[in-house]
């Protein structure tokens, strides 16, 4: 379950017209609003807060904007930009919920935000929370009490955390991690909506994903299999993808900026590296690099398959976290390289569900270990395994081969095994992504061992070297990016 703290709104009425009006739709990157209805209120008498029905068919929702908004007339102060928006949602897989529950779920989260403790609280807050669609409720509040006080500052991440975890638990829900820094960074708006209109366009791509889920996929597999720094630029640039060097006072590069669009005024939209994933670090690569085997630059696919069968059939039950944070790397690194390889949707939304499997609380990206010991050798097979493999993939490579479907079950044994180090460290969330990319993997394999050939979806950074398209047309690779 999701509980967060939407941008405020302007006003309440306008607010309120979007939850209770139709919807944007999909294919403006929005939903579809069904029967909007309020389930829940601070005063129990939700049932009499509904929008006015007017003689040309159409509503109104302006008297309910004004009891929410009392508190502040009555006080003298404007009601200008204190209106509070709260969203509460669950994943689209999980059970369907009654008016009944989301109500229950609904007067929890007000209360443990300290903001109403009940219909006779006379320094509440006032809200409704309206139900639109199967998945999600939204709350509308007021920012001002109704002793005329401010709401002020609160910590609502850590207000709703365990509430979160006790709904999921009482009612068979998705869970979701603590606020431990383990999460990827969340989608901006623009992105997400263009990747969703883009998905449910005519004739668009169904597995459109969001600029930075583009760049992280192809900015790992490019480091993976670059030899060195300025390898990895070119092949950046060469691949379509905008890179401009982030300096320090003495003009040291200490990161770069990546991007695969411009804005309307033609300037390129860029995304730091560092904050694409953890292991995009500059020092961390760099280590990366000087650290790789050169004797396996010249191996192929029977050592990645020895090396992957073998890590997946070594099953320490101890691993110290560092040791764990080396196999999660590369284990990372190796999923990124498999959906190369496959070339198919199901292995990239793999490598993407499994980023928070590899990352633990209070992570900081380690330099790869050159010790002993299994659980270190099991890191370096994998990260060895991820540039071989990279190494091998000229496209020329039947996708439907025995070698490929083997592969694509070796990396889901393992990714069984850090599935289970979360489980034993409680790690609930973790342990739930490391299953979701297992699931993507085993329906990657189904489609290599479908007896008709799969038609190519690749999912891949486009041209333009600096200058970057502004339409939302999925990107297509340079020729030389992939046969070289």
């Amino acid at each position: 379950m999701i509980v967060k703290e939407a941008p405020r709104g302007s006003n309440t009425v306008g607010l309120l017209q979007y939850l209770y009006g139709p919807g944007k739709g999909e294919e403006r990157g929005g939903t579809v609003h069904v029967d909007p209805r309020t389930i829940a209120s601070w005063d129990r008498l939700h049932g009499v807060h509904k929008p006015v029905r007017l003689a040309n068919g159409g509503q109104s929702v302006r008297d309910m904007a004004k009891v929410i908004d009392l508190p502040a007339r009555l006080a003298g102060r404007s009601t200008t930009n204190r209106t509070g928006h709260i969203v509460i949602a669950n994943h689209r897989d999980d059970p369907f919920l009654t008016d009944t529950q989301w109500a229950e779920i609904a007067d929890a989260v007000m209360r443990r935000a300290g903001l109403w403790t009940g219909p006779d609280d006379a320094s509440a807050v006032r809200w409704l929370a309206t139900r639109h669609d199967d998945t999600s409720i939204h709350i509308t509040y007021s920012r001002v009490r109704e002793d005329g006080t401010d709401v002020g500052y609160i910590n609502y991440t850590a207000a709703w955390q365990e509430l979160r975890h006790e709904f999921e638990q009482q009612l068979g829900l998705t869970p979701t991690g603590s606020a431990d820094g383990t999460s990827r960074r969340p989608y901006g708006q623009a992105e997400a909506s263009r990747a969703k209109v883009e998905r449910h366009q005519p004739g668009g791509d169904p597995q459109a994903q969001p600029d930075t889920a583009q760049l992280r996929h192809w900015c790992t597999v490019i480091a993976v299999e670059a030899e060195h720094e300025s390898a990895f630029v070119v092949r950046l640039r060469d691949a379509g993808i905008t890179v401009a060097e982030h300096q320090d006072d003495h003009g040291g590069i200490v990161d770069y900026r990546v991007g695969i669009r411009t804005d309307s005024a033609g300037s390129p939209v860029l995304y730091q590296l560092s904050k694409l994933a953890p292991d995009l670090r500059l020092d961390l690569l760099r280590a990366n690099w000087q650290e790789t085997d050169s004797s396996a630059r010249t191996a192929g696919l029977d050592t990645v398959l020895a090396h992957v069968e073998g890590v997946a059939a070594t099953a320490p039950e101890a691993v110290s976290g560092d040791e764990f944070a080396a196999v999660a790397q590369g284990a990372r690194e190796l999923l990124h390289a498999t959906a190369a390889y496959v070339d198919l949707a199901s292995a990239r939304a793999a490598a993407e569900a499994a980023e928070r499997a590899s990352r633990l609380a209070g992570y900081a990206p380690i330099i790869p270990s050159t010790g002993g010991g299994p659980v270190a050798q099991m890191a370096r097979d994998l990260r060895t395994s991820a540039g071989i493999l990279l190494r091998s993939n000229t496209g020329e490579h039947d996708r439907r081969d025995d070698a490929a479907a083997r592969i694509v079950i070796a990396v889901a044994s393992v990714l069984v095994q850090i599935e289970a180090w979360h489980e034993l460290a409680d790690r609930r969330a973790a342990a739930n992504a490391a299953l979701n990319a297992r699931e993507h993997l085993l329906t990657a394999r189904q489609a290599l061992m479908d007896e008709t050939r799969p038609t190519p979806d690749a999912f891949r950074p486009g041209r333009g070297g600096t200058t970057r398209r502004v339409d939302t047309s999925t990107p297509q690779p340079q020729d030389g990016y992939r046969r070289r």
